[in-house]
């Protein structure tokens, strides 16, 4: 025989109705983990959510900048590789020592961040094991770190050249990188500064009167 004792809500008499009173007392976590849930909920609305000209809610187009993606999980976030790769999530870098093939050092960021924010921990990796760098191979998208930037000058930095690409159009080692000067020029020797890391972008203005833009652009911009 199994006896069951529950705790029932008190029955108040009201004169010809009776009604159901129950005070729930929540502990200070559980109010808290409402709460953050309840925010979690307002941020994927906003995020993903608008109202058409009616009123009534649609899907918004695109993603939003650090959207979240996941509920469990709110450091993931959506990512790009190239205008083809996408990626979900994180973004895994690791170093691997070239003699050995041995992986020394690996870091993780959210898919959003730049591959140059990384180097940090890559460096921590590097000094728990006491281990310095000769040589550091390394994508385009990683010179701007602050490994390159305050790097030993022993330190010899090889960078992943542009690729070569045939068309009608100037290939991108038809511009010169003054690295000294921080400048990039174009084919007709037009120079404007340049930040590693980030896009150089010519003015409009200059460019249309060009004599060699065909050559170089279809971009109205």
């Amino acid at each position: 025989m199994l006896n069951m004792t529950a705790k029932l809500p008190r029955i108040i008499h009201d004169t010809n109705e009776f009604k159901l009173q129950q005070t729930p007392e929540l502990k200070s976590e559980t109010v808290a983990e409402v709460n953050e849930n309840i925010s979690i909920a307002r941020q994927i609305q906003q995020q993903d959510m608008e109202e058409t000209v009616e009123g009534s809610p649609k899907l918004k187009k695109g993603v939003a900048t650090g959207s979240l993606i996941s509920i469990e999980d709110d450091q993931m976030r959506h990512g790009r590789k190239n205008k083809s790769m996408k990626i979900n999530g994180y973004k895994r870098h690791v170093l691997r020592d070239l003699d050995s093939s041995m992986v020394v050092a690996v870091g993780v960021t959210p898919a959003n961040v730049a591959e140059a924010t990384v180097t940090d921990a890559i460096v921590s990796d590097l000094t728990a094991q006491s281990m310095t760098l000769k040589e550091l191979h390394i994508d385009r998208a990683y010179l701007s770190s602050n490994l390159v930037k305050n790097r030993d000058e022993s330190l010899i930095i090889i960078c992943k050249a542009w690729p070569v690409r045939i068309g009608k159009h100037f290939n991108k080692q038809a511009f010169t990188l003054d690295w000294k000067q921080q400048l990039i020029y174009c084919p007709n020797q037009v120079s404007i500064p340049l930040t590693p890391g980030k896009a150089a972008h010519f003015p409009s203005n200059i460019c249309d009167e060009c004599p060699l833009n065909e050559q170089c652009t279809n971009s109205k911009t």
